[in-house]
């Protein structure tokens, strides 16, 4: 008689087809949430939402107008000016000036090209700490 296999055990070549399947299906669901033009999701959320308050501060960097980094209402009135789309969306204003020095650079373009260069930067960052590593050095980790 022969043992059964756990159903919680996978073998490696499952594992790879299992986050084949998944990778899939969230690509799909990205690129349907995002396909829409516009500021907007094909849900009506703001896309990048997380993204408009350093998108303001960095406009409020370049712009020189330090007073507004302390001020939640002129920040709000900021980003509501910047992107129309997020005038629901209230932060408060608790990060340093540092902050929006990182993020003034992005300043010169609309938000949603601010956003995708600041997600190229991440993903690139991510890249360099991570390119180090090959799965023999992974596995003693």
């Amino acid at each position: 008689m022969t043992r059964r296999r756990s159903f919680w055990i996978l073998q490696s070549r499952e594992a790879r087809v299992h986050a084949a399947i998944v990778a899939s299906v969230l690509w799909i669901i990205a690129i349907v949430t995002l396909i829409r033009p516009g500021p907007v999701d094909a849900f009506g959320n703001l896309k990048a939402g997380d993204f408009v308050h350093f998108y303001t501060l960095g406009q409020v960097a370049a712009a020189r107008d330090a007073p507004v980094l302390y001020d939640g209402i002129g920040l709000h009135a900021r980003q509501a000016a910047l992107v129309p789309a997020s005038e629901d969306a209230h932060y408060v204003p608790v990060y340093p000036p540092q902050t929006a020095l990182i993020f003034a650079p992005f300043a010169g373009e609309t938000f949603l090209w601010a956003a995708l260069a600041w997600a190229a930067c991440v993903i690139a960052v991510y890249i360099l700490c991570g390119g180090g590593l090959d799965s023999r050095e992974a596995g003693r980790a």
